[in-house]
């Protein structure tokens, strides 16, 4: 593995969480439904350019909260949630959000092209938009308008990208009240990850998994509009 992911030390198994994201044959991190032990494991791995300009507007400073510590403390995986499906079993559903720094942005390509299931995160200052996820480049930029306000208690505009690069929509675009009220997803203040958008993208990824036998299915999420496919 040394030379696909040379930035990478070898004691840092599984992208440095050997429990969250299973990793027995060398392969890639991923999404993974157990069907025996009723879990679903969601792995987002995110590479961005250490010394790119206005990098810092989302990394920090160490001073003050960025944008990267919202994402960990109050995003997706700052917890372990659960998901009751249709036949009452309810599944264990963790998430595993990585942020790995690389030195330039031809090592962030590089590391794109060996690793199929990552994404690269960067600051756009010509952005108008707060943050945009764009899939086909595997992407999420954020711009100057992305806000960070602790006292509101928002996960921010990082954590909202997150959600869609895993497969969840824009809250105003599916029927109202399907994601829950005040989520990541939505546009308002003080947003917050909540239950019922967490299961709106489990499901989708519980109903591909069960198209087949296989007790562990392993999946690669490209983004909302499009069926996750299962990961031979």
């Amino acid at each position: 593995m040394s030379d696909k992911y040379p930035n990478i030390s070898s004691y840092n198994y599984c992208l440095w969480n050997p429990i969250r994201v299973v990793d027995p044959d060398g392969r890639d991190g991923e999404v993974v439904v157990n069907k025996n032990d009723m879990t679903i494991s969601i792995a987002v791995r995110l590479y961005y350019n250490r010394n790119q300009s206005g990098i810092r507007n989302i990394v920090g400073t160490g001073e003050d909260p960025s944008q990267i510590d919202l994402a960990l403390q109050k995003g997706f995986s700052s917890r372990e949630w659960g998901y009751t499906d249709e036949n009452n079993d309810v599944w264990k559903v963790s998430f595993d959000v990585s942020f790995i720094p690389q030195n330039s942005d031809g090592e962030v390509e590089k590391m794109l092209s060996l690793d199929p299931m990552g994404n690269k995160l960067c600051y756009d200052v010509n952005l108008g938009a707060s943050g945009h996820w764009e899939s086909a480049s595997r992407t999420i930029s954020l711009g100057t308008k992305s806000v960070i306000d602790v006292y509101l208690d928002d996960v921010g505009t990082l954590t909202h990208e997150i959600g869609h690069a895993w497969g969840l929509p824009d809250a105003k675009d599916v029927s109202e009240g399907v994601m829950g009220s005040n989520g990541a997803m939505s546009y308002n203040s003080c947003r917050r990850v909540n239950e019922k958008e967490v299961g709106y993208g489990v499901r989708r990824l519980l109903d591909v998994a069960n198209t087949t036998e296989g007790r562990v299915v392993r999946l690669h999420v490209h983004n909302s509009a499009q069926t996750p496919q299962i990961v031979e």
